[in-house]
């Protein structure tokens, strides 16, 4: 049993979002959990109403503060290490060549962004390699 599924809806946070926005603005983790301005929420139930959703859901603290410490060590651990920002401007730069955008460019001034960039966005890219035929062809 959710016992978060059982929540008073005094307990609830109601925040209401244009469908696009849902897409845009929403960093979902998976169909019950996004964060939103650096707050992560739980979702407790949604409605749709004309052009916009509602959702009733609970505000994660414990996951925010995670989170937010997480990124804090990340940063520092970065910021600290000239090895770890080389090597993470090369996978940056690696990761580069499979996807593409629609401007191609991505700014690596800054490796710990576009790691994130890339990370949180990937299932909007499409990998520029070609499959070669199956079965190959006979030499």
């Amino acid at each position: 049993m959710n016992l978060i599924s059982h929540l008073d809806d005094n307990d609830l946070v109601l925040l209401k979002f244009s469908k696009s926005e849902t897409n845009t603005i929403l960093s979902w983790e998976h169909s019950k959990e996004f964060e939103f301005n650096e707050i992560m929420y739980d979702v407790i139930k949604s409605k749709e109403v004309g052009d916009s959703v509602l959702y009733w859901c609970w505000q994660d603290n414990d996951e925010t503060y995670l989170n937010k410490r997480f990124k804090e060590n990340l940063a520092n651990a970065l910021q600290n290490d000239g090895k770890s920002n080389r090597l993470l401007s090369q996978l940056s730069n690696y990761l580069s060549i499979f996807y593409t955008t629609e401007s191609n460019k991505i700014s690596h001034n800054n490796s710990f962004y576009t790691i994130k960039y890339f990370s949180q966005n990937i299932k909007f890219y499409q990998s520029i390699v070609i499959c070669p035929n199956s079965p190959p062809p006979n030499c």
